[in-house]
């Protein structure tokens, strides 16, 4: 082995060392991410208390969340590519001298192809190269520019927010939202479209012409424009072609939210269609949820097996939702006769007999809703096997349908 085979290639990436070192500790930080945001999404959602609002809220996670799974797609990549590219310099300091044709058997047709096709060593160690940092570059710059317009759905569900604070209006709370996408978005974008289509033209009017450049560099400063985020501009300008370089951008983004779209984290819901079979359902039993706030609106006693005196029942307050979901009898007082509604219309059944617990009134607080709390005595209930059905007022917009549940436990 020379001591040139021992040198790292010259046309080696000067950044090298640095996009490996990010790289591994950010697939290892924004690995937490996916979980972590998905539970204060839910929090978020049990704080608004409202269907409608929670709604408004569902653009944001796409877009922080998209950005999260395309950072840890792309520096994945990135690693593997280094690797890959670490690998060839390894073996061609172990071989300087590059493949040997002659033990590989195969033809002349096939050596010139492929002479032709990959080079010299070093030129394939430095497509390697420049491919792992191209990689790299374009999970860096996915991730800035989907920064902006998550500030502007921020800015929008935030003024939405305020909106329904004041009118407790659905229709006043949407269109506010909507204008407050829509208008920055054609704020930021109709400057550089009359730039492209009449930039040139509009030189003859000076006033016209100064009101546009200002507004595009206001763009620029933003990173919104094409040339802002230096590194999205570097991408499309080393493409042969702008237009195929564009499409496979918008086809990732595209894909990219559209997955993270359909892991919108849901709550669990109350089953409807009469008695559930007794089985040991997860969402029943809080020593089972594991802190999941996906089962934070249905009831749950503390385990599956009692050891205490004592039943401890838990029924969270359904979220805050357009009156015509909410049960039947917190219509004319809604919100504030639901706390009323559920105590005085909830019908409970141990083993198949009615009883009627003292119901404790839980507020909320934040990854968790308001709840009714009641002590059921087990005393005179003998060892084994125990049902509890809880049979849920009818809604006003479904009142056929009976929404139950049915917790099995042991004492």
């Amino acid at each position: 082995m020379t001591d040139n085979a021992l040198k790292m290639p010259k046309r080696t990436t000067p950044t090298w060392e640095i996009e490996l070192l990010l790289s591994g500790a950010s697939v290892f930080a924004l690995m937490q991410f996916p979980g972590w945001i998905n539970s204060h999404f839910l929090s978020i959602q049990l704080a608004l208390a409202n269907n409608q609002l929670s709604g408004l809220i569902n653009p944001l996670f796409i877009y922080v969340k998209g950005a999260a799974y395309a950072l840890i797609i792309t520096l994945l990549i990135h690693i593997l590519l280094r690797a890959y590219w670490v690998s060839l310099i390894g073996l061609h300091s172990i071989h300087p001298q590059g493949l040997d044709h002659d033990k590989l058997k195969i033809g002349p047709i096939q050596k010139r192809v492929m002479d032709e096709k990959h080079g010299s060593m070093d030129d394939i160690i430095e497509r390697a190269d420049n491919r792992s940092t191209l990689v790299f570059a374009i999970g860096i710059g996915f991730a800035l520019t989907i920064l902006v317009p998550s500030v502007i759905v921020l800015a929008g569900a935030l003024v939405a927010w305020l909106t329904w604070l004041i009118s407790e209006s659905e229709g006043a709370t949407v269109l506010v939202f909507m204008a407050g996408l829509c208008l920055p978005l054609l704020a930021l974008m109709l400057p550089l479209w009359l730039d492209a289509k009449a930039g040139a033209r509009m030189q003859n009017w000076p006033r016209a012409h100064g009101l546009l450049e200002r507004a595009i560099r206001r763009i620029d400063a933003l990173g919104m424009s094409s040339t802002g985020n230096r590194l999205s501009a570097y991408f499309f300008s080393m493409q042969r072609s702008r237009n195929t370089a564009m499409a496979a951008i918008i086809l990732g983004i595209t894909f990219t939210l559209l997955s993270t779209a359909l892991t919108i984290p849901r709550f669990s819901k109350v089953p409807a269609g009469g008695a559930q079979p007794a089985t040991l359902d997860a969402a029943h039993y809080r020593d089972r949820q594991d802190g999941d706030l996906k089962y934070a609106l249905r009831p749950s006693i503390q385990s599956e097996t009692i050891d205490t005196e004592y039943l401890e029942l838990r029924i969270p307050h359904p979220l805050q939702m357009p009156p015509s979901t909410v049960p039947e009898c917190a219509q004319k007082h809604f919100p504030k006769g639901l706390k009323r509604c559920l105590s005085g219309h909830l019908r409970l059944e141990l083993d198949g007999k009615p009883i009627r617990p003292v119901w404790i009134d839980e507020p909320a607080r934040y990854g968790q809703p308001a709840a009714l709390r009641a002590m059921i005595d087990l005393r005179p209930m003998k060892s084994g096997a125990h049902t509890l059905d809880i049979a849920y007022p009818p809604h006003a917009r479904e009142p056929d349908k009976a929404w139950q549940e049915r917790i099995l436990f042991w004492n």
